[in-house]
């Protein structure tokens, strides 16, 4: 049979996690819903989060619930089963947890299998609170020198960002930098911005302690600066103990009235929530790791059309320091972010030229249809049997 009268190949590309975030914004909505809409079927293996989602475009396979971190790593040969199931073309692991079980998986199941270092893990690690800070640094090092061994034996490495790629420099394996740009559709529109938006400023995704202490001293600044600011914190993967504690933090900090919170939003409701709001605000404190991540949330302001307050740390610096659309403060300096925000909340006119400029700039170059081309060539080839190595 030649090659015109093959049966397209079905099998789907599998994405695998540990982790309870089946819809995760780049591994379901820009990888997986990428190849949907290049014709490449996807599917996703993961836990059940906390959160109501609509239907996507991607099939999802939930497994059970493993709780707590040790649990999440024994749980790779369910996941692993789980995904074999699907008879996969190509396997897409996408948590630090599966990467050791993602070399013997290669080995053995002869299927071509990529990883995605979705940030700076080594450096990352550094920053959980929950580590005895001695165990951080030993744990650090184990995960510079066994991410880059283990990837070294896959057949290819994506990675969210230029900083991350430096981890893996001379392994060998093909690397592909895919970067977290919102898809074209995420764009508001000039009608949105004829809204009243419903708050001043906000915050979404995760808030650890790091961010949540510069964020509230900026907030408790304007406040007694008799800035009537409104605030939307939308926090992600919150359970209902750490749901109390924050709001009893909040209440401590005497802003609870200027705060409004929402938890566990799907992404796809994420672009209506940001046009809800003037300003964004991203309070990144001055670390290794930032100086090489870029947030995803601020290509997600700039989509929406508003301008952000944001850390000025290299890798931001790089992207937007010029292009008139953020206000770039320095880093762990509420008194600084607060007259950002304050100039920028009694110039609404500036604000939203500010916000205009950050939507051209999406809609010119940092969108996801420029971003997931060399990705899907990448797994087609996989898929037609071209790996790593021969």
């Amino acid at each position: 049979m030649n090659g015109s009268n093959r049966a397209p190949d079905d099998r789907p590309v599998v994405f695998m996690a540990t982790t309870q975030q089946p819809y995760h914004p780049r591994h379901y909505h820009l990888m997986a819903v990428g190849l949907h809409r290049a014709g490449v079927p996807a599917r996703m293996v993961a836990q059940p989060d906390h959160a109501e989602h609509p239907p996507g475009p991607v099939p999802v396979v939930f497994v059970e619930v493993s709780p707590g971190r040790l649990a999440r790593f024994l749980s790779a040969p369910r996941v692993i089963r789980a995904a074999l199931a699907l008879r996969p073309r190509v396997v897409h692991v996408t948590s630090l947890d599966l990467l050791p079980w993602a070399v013997l998986l290669r080995t053995f199941a002869r299927v071509p299998v990529l990883y995605d270092s979705n940030e700076d893990y080594p450096a990352d690690i550094l920053l959980k609170e929950w580590l005895p800070r001695p165990a951080r640094t030993v744990l650090s090092r184990v995960v510079g020198r066994v991410e880059p061994w283990c990837a070294a034996r896959l057949d290819a490495v994506t990675l969210a960002d230029e900083g991350t790629a430096a981890n893996f420099a001379g392994i060998g394996t093909p690397l592909i930098v895919i970067y977290n740009f919102p898809w074209l559709e995420m764009l508001g529109g000039a009608d949105a911005d004829d809204v009243e938006p419903e708050f001043d400023v906000s915050y979404h995704g995760s808030l650890p302690q790091l961010y949540l202490d510069p964020l509230l001293a900026t907030a408790r600044i304007l406040h007694d600066r008799g800035v009537p600011a409104r605030w939307c914190l939308v926090a992600r993967d919150y359970r209902d103990e750490e749901r109390s504690a924050l709001e009893e933090r909040i209440r401590r900090a005497g802003l609870l009235d200027r705060m409004t919170l929402r938890y566990n939003q799907p992404f796809t409701e994420m672009p209506g929530l940001l046009r809800a709001s003037r300003l964004g605000f991203i309070p990144l404190p001055d670390r290794p790791k930032f100086h090489r991540n870029l947030p995803r949330k601020l290509f997600e302001y700039l989509a929406a059309g508003r301008p952000a307050v944001v850390s000025d740390l290299p890798p931001i610096r790089r992207l937007v320091g010029d292009a008139g659309c953020c206000v770039l403060v320095r880093p762990g300096d509420p008194v600084e972010s607060a007259d950002a925000l304050q100039e920028l909340l009694t110039a609404p006119n500036r604000a939203r030229e500010m916000g205009e400029r950050g939507r051209r700039l999406v809609a010119d170059r940092l969108n996801a249809e420029r971003e997931v081309g060399p990705y899907v060539d990448l797994v087609r080839r996989l898929g037609a049997g071209v790996r790593n190595g021969g």
